[in-house]
């Protein structure tokens, strides 16, 4: 059995117990619920350089040049530096470059939340200010992604999607509405065409 598998063996038979404790207070459910996070960043810190791929995959050097050669191509409007919040997008490359830093799936996860947050929060405030602001935060979110140039994404994001433990909680809706949100923005650039300058 490899090490993917015994470690998703042990996550489910860890949230299964967990998932029997539902009945006990509230405060003692979400203390399990941070032991989890705990114990999947003990083992996954520990096991990181076994599982994680030494060297970037094919599919990472082909967004890696589809990133490059959108960056250097005339592409849509959509993505276009004109009127972009640079300090609120500076703010948030700088987060999102600490993701291949982190081992654990889950502060992977909250990594991309935090990114997110910065967006929607930086995004409110200059709707406060101005009264309007040009873009939304899915579009400022493909911008970070694309600029970011994080070598081995794909890679991340199937580490993660391999080795995060399934927790059944409203925090955790929140946490994959974010970390949906930044796999859709590198599968709606892995789809986009450049067009020649």
């Amino acid at each position: 059995m490899c090490i993917r598998d015994r470690y998703k063996e042990f996550a489910k038979m860890t949230v299964e117990k967990v998932s029997k404790c539902e009945r006990i207070e509230v405060t003692i459910v979400k203390n399990i619920k941070e032991v989890l996070k705990n114990v999947e960043n003990y083992i996954m810190s520990n096991v990181y350089s076994l599982v994680f791929p030494r060297e970037p995959s094919e599919s990472d050097e082909k967004f890696s040049d589809k990133l490059l050669s959108l960056q250097s191509a005339k592409i849509p409007e959509l993505l276009q530096k004109d009127n972009i919040p640079e300090d609120l997008v500076s703010i948030a490359m700088a987060k999102f470059k600490h993701l291949p830093l982190l081992k654990s799936p889950h502060k992977k996860i909250e990594n991309c939340v935090q990114v997110c947050t910065i967006l929607r929060e930086g995004l409110e405030m200059k709707t406060k200010e101005s009264g309007a602001v040009p873009y939304g935060g899915s579009q400022l979110l493909v911008f970070v992604v694309l600029n970011s140039n994080l070598p081995r994404l794909i890679s991340e994001i199937n580490y993660i999607d391999w080795f995060k433990m399934e927790v059944k909680s409203e925090a955790k809706n929140c946490l994959e509405q974010a970390y949906d949100d930044v796999k859709f923005s590198i599968s709606f650039l892995n789809k986009l065409k450049s067009v020649p300058t």
